[in-house]
């Protein structure tokens, strides 16, 4: 496998490590600084800004950058009718130049800057909408940019965009919640009016305010709100929003200035799915410390995804049925022929006939056993415990494994302890394992890794097996989608629906015809932490 090729360790740790540190600041500044910080320690260029996308005026305007001492370089409230970043917006797709501008059919008529030999161009989309253009360009460096550096910018342009878009966002409550007294009403009227449930908690425990839309989401009898109901009065005897509650005191005591976490609750006998954001807010003094809850029902957006999940699995269902009952009835119809009847052959024509039924009911079989594990997913029962134990069983499954495939192990040690269903889990990396040597089927190394970073522990799980087709990368983990002739589609969906259920996330990189990449991330068991 060419390595130059494939992301590597130290910058998919990098990648790691930035969208982990796009969550530790709200400050604007700070944030695009930061993010050009991190890009600079994978890709190598001479300059790199990145541009704020104006909706309103329709203009793009250099709010970071390096390599542009020049103040001439920093062009401000740029239209975006013109210039590469303007076609990127336009388009919101990513865009590579190679060699000179003039040659690039998708440019004509555009200024040429002689000195810029490669550029890249990403849009940073939130939401829907861009908010933003990552650019990177060489002068001094002769290589151009390659499809597989801006592969590697294009991964983390989701998360950095949702970053700006939630800094900008922050910015604008901050303003509103830090406002003289002279305008708290007029900030009383919009978050009364906002989609959004909104919660202020000053440092008392005391809650100020309050929105209706809080009230409709989280279905309080309003009656009884005062002007100084504290946070205990209104969540502590309430057994249905205990979770909230609890998240509400875990991040009072904490040092995190921002937390999200989404929750299915059961109020008053109804399911609902809320997404909630806790933002700490400090005035001059920092002894002056609030906190801005953000309450988002999402309930009708999951509903309609489980719908729309559902319908699909229920078309490829009967269409996977219906696929072997054809060959059934035919093979069983054949039987009754009078002619087959008749035939020498009959025998051997009833053993043919009766072997391909039973392998087609086979099939139905593992189909319908699939669905149903998939359907009847069990509850986690989270344990603290060591994931390299786990892991290590899963790997002694395959001790009998063909000999042109290695497996090889680079367990970090004292890696920290996590909460996990080890059973689950397991079924986890057997799956991925068995994957793995599926698709190396003339031999190949498969390397385990396992490394600890910040509050979270790590699996790598890296082939140099056949890769995935980019054009089906973005379906790999869809139910029922396969590459594979007995195969059901379900395994990876399964395993990612695991690994979601522990408050992980599964992430998978590859390239066809060099290997695959499979990470897995979970949460680090903080309350052992101190008692490994």
């Amino acid at each position: 496998m060419n390595m130059q090729n494939n992301i590597e360790q130290k910058e998919w740790l990098t990648l790691f490590e930035i969208s982990q540190a796009l969550s530790s600041t709200f400050v604007l500044d700070e944030l695009l600084e930061l993010i050009l910080q991190s890009v600079r320690k994978v890709i190598q260029a001479d300059r790199g800004s990145i541009m704020l996308f104006n909706k309103m005026e329709r203009t793009l305007s250099i709010k970071a950058s390096f390599g542009m001492e020049n103040k001439k370089d920093i062009v401000k409230d740029i239209k975006i009718e013109g210039g590469i970043a303007g076609k990127v917006v336009e388009l919101k797709k990513p865009f590579l130049l190679k060699g000179d501008i003039k040659e690039n059919p998708q440019l004509k008529g555009m200024v040429s800057r002689n000195e810029v030999k490669s550029a890249i161009s990403v849009p940073l989309i939130a939401k829907g909408d861009v908010v933003g253009v990552f650019n990177l360009s060489r002068l001094t460096i002769e290589e151009n940019f390659t499809d597989r550096e801006l592969n590697l910018v294009t991964i983390f342009a989701g998360p950095v965009a949702i970053a700006i878009y939630n800094a900008q966002l922050y910015n604008r409550i901050k303003n509103l919640a830090l406002h003289a007294e002279s305008e708290r009403d007029k900030l009383k009227a919009i978050l009364e009016n906002i989609s959004n449930g909104i919660i202020i908690i000053n440092k008392n425990g005391i809650i100020p305010l309050l929105n209706p839309t809080a009230v409709k989401i989280l279905r309080i009898d309003s009656s009884p709100i005062s002007n100084a109901i504290t946070i205990d009065e209104l969540f502590k005897q309430r057994d249905d929003l205990k979770q909230v509650y609890s998240l509400l005191n875990i991040f009072n005591i904490s040092t995190d200035r921002f937390i999200e976490q989404e929750f299915s609750l059961n109020i008053k006998g109804e399911s609902i799915y809320v997404k909630i954001t806790c933002v700490k807010l400090s005035a001059q003094s920092e002894k002056e410390t609030s906190t801005i809850v953000i309450l988002e029902d999402h309930t009708r957006m999951i509903q309609t995804q489980k719908i729309a999940a559902w319908q699909g699995m229920a078309r490829y269902l009967a269409h996977e049925i219906k696929n072997p009952l054809t060959p059934i009835l035919w093979s069983a119809e054949s039987l009754l022929d009078d002619d087959v009847k008749n035939s020498p052959d009959f025998m051997k024509i009833v053993a043919e006939n009766s072997n391909s039924i039973i392998r087609d009911v086979k099939r139905l079989q593992e189909l319908v056993s699939k669905f149903s594990t998939f359907a009847k997913m069990p509850q986690v029962n989270l344990k603290s415990d060591r994931v390299e134990r786990v892991l290590q069983e899963a790997i002694d499954m395959y001790a009998n494994t063909p000999l042109n495939v290695k497996i090889k192990t680079r367990l970090q040690p004292d890696i920290p302890l996590v909460r996990i269903d080890a059973g689950m889990i397991k079924q986890v990396f057997i799956n991925i394992i068995k994957n793995a040597i599926e698709a190396m089927p003339k031999g190949g190394d498969l390397m385990i890794t396992t490394v600890s970073l910040d509050k979270t522990v790590l699996i790598e799980i890296t082939d140099t097996g056949m890769g995935i087709p980019a054009d089906i990368h973005d379906k790999i983990l869809d139910p029922y989608f396969t590459t594979k002739e007995s195969g059901t589609g379900l395994g990876l969906t399964i395993c990612s629906k695991i690994i979601s259920d522990h408050g992980g996330h599964i992430k998978i990189m590859s390239k066809e015809n060099e290997g695959t990449t499979v990470i897995v991330d979970l949460p680090s068991d903080k309350e052992n932490k101190d008692n490994e």
